[in-house]
């Protein structure tokens, strides 16, 4: 490998899947300085020929204590290894969702900033809260991003008691026209969000799915917000439960594709996996929907509040769905072909006993549609005028360097003839310099 002329290694380098690029960085130093550097990442960011991996799931712990804040780890489900770990959060935030290659992380504190970080990189952009609003009682972020047209944005869900709900739009790298928070001009629909640690977002296909309740019952509808026109709409779920007077943990997630709701009714044994089908052929604005019951599995029956930590996703490793309830994680096989179409677990042969925690204060979610990115924040999503003025301060930067080199006049033995710029040849070229990636 030392033969191999840098460029060259540029280009194998780019071919990588992004967490095999990533453990690269350990093998030399050279390798360290290509990985690292701002362009080389943007390039793999970009590039059409990496084999893109498929949605993954997240394990986020999460512990907090008074006078320590927050201390959170970011692990793959499917790996042993952290990917990062962050301390120097304050207690009140926590991640709402996966977004691609990146992971937002939000405050329960009003007026506090939000957080977009790289998971991989450890690298977090701070974006300011969105201006005040009278009267709210709840809020909740999610970030999604639109395949058509390549933008990522936050959005901001504001629900008050009195009737008020809101939804903020924040163009993650807009130009100057589109930079900052902006009210959108229609409200959504009526309904009451249970804040920052409600089920996570789902983002699919350019659409965010928000589960959410009225009245303060049990959940019984999903917000849908399509990412590039920011249009919103609402969707039944398949039972409505506030209608019987039943309180139940929805949570939705990826199911190969497709919208997956887990449906747990306080006090019952079973819990039921529908998928949405949805018909955009129709022609009206909004789409159809219809669901679709999967599969059933049996657990112990849950307290009657619902007081007990609920989760569900998929395990791709072994294609299994996993439901998570108290302490206990139960699992669904859906690889194996049964003959009954709606076939149910019995909760003895696949629960899983998850170890006791050795702090009360600590506390874990999972969250889907993870896809490893080298980006940077700062680079994909600053506003124009940060970049403007980053790249001035870099200019000046440089200017005043020159100006420093070129007032020490080189002796003649150190002078060249050779015309300016670097060497083809790989052993006796000029070393070249390399400016280090750095967060800003």
């Amino acid at each position: 490998m030392e033969s191999v002329a840098e460029e060259i290694l540029r280009e194998i380098l780019l071919k990588l899947p992004t967490m095999d690029l990533a453990r690269s960085c350990c093998v030399c130093k050279l390798w360290h300085a290509i990985v690292s550097d701002t362009s080389f990442r943007t390039l793999h960011g970009a590039a059409r020929h990496v084999v893109r991996a498929e949605a993954e799931t997240l394990l986020v712990p999460e512990f907090r204590a008074t006078g320590i804040g927050l201390e959170m780890t970011v692990l793959r489900v499917s790996s042993a290894k952290p990917m990062c770990r962050f301390t120097d959060l304050a207690g009140g935030y926590s991640p709402t969702n996966a977004c691609n290659g990146f992971l937002l992380l939000a405050p329960a504190v009003k007026d506090w900033p939000v957080y977009v970080c790289n998971p991989v990189t450890g690298e977090k952009l701070k974006i300011t809260a969105p201006p005040k609003i009278k009267d709210i009682d709840w809020r909740m972020y999610a970030m999604g991003s639109s395949p058509s047209t390549s933008e990522y944005k936050l959005f901001r869900l504001s629900f008050s008691r009195h009737g008020w709900h809101h939804l903020e739009v924040y163009t993650l790298g807009g130009d100057n026209n589109n930079a900052g928070w902006r009210r959108h001009p229609d409200m959504f629909p009526y309904c009451a969000g249970s804040g920052l640690y409600s089920p996570p977002p789902v983002l699919l296909d350019g659409k965010l799915y928000v589960v959410t309740e009225r009245n303060y019952e049990a959940p019984d509808t999903i917000l849908v917000i399509d990412v590039a026109s920011e249009a919103h709409f609402m969707f039944d779920l398949p039972e409505n439960f506030a209608s019987r007077g039943a309180r139940a943990a929805v949570h939705a997630f990826e199911l190969r594709g497709q919208l997956c709701v887990a449906v747990h009714v306080f006090g019952h044994s079973q819990v039921c996996f529908w998928v949405m089908l949805i018909d955009d052929k129709n022609n009206g604005w909004m789409p159809r929907s219809r669901w679709e019951w999967r599969y059933t599995l049996s657990v112990q029956a849950s307290d009657k509040y619902g007081s007990q930590p609920h989760g569900a996703w998929l395990d791709r490793r072994d294609g299994s769905l996993c439901y998570r309830l108290g302490s206990l994680v139960y699992k669904y096989d859906t690889t194996k072909k049964v003959e009954k179409k709606n076939y149910s677990l019995e909760w003895w042969d696949n629960q899983i006993q998850l170890p006791p925690s050795p702090h009360q204060d600590l506390r874990w979610n999972v969250y889907g549609g993870y896809r490893p990115s080298l980006l940077s924040p700062h680079l994909a999503f600053a506003s124009t005028p940060f970049m403007q003025q980053h790249r001035r301060e870099q200019e000046d930067c440089e200017q005043a360097l020159l100006h420093a080199l070129g007032a020490q006049r080189p002796s003649k033995k150190r002078c060249s003839t050779r015309t300016p710029g670097r060497s083809r040849d790989p052993v006796h070229g000029a070393k070249r310099t390399r400016r280090p990636a750095h967060d800003s």
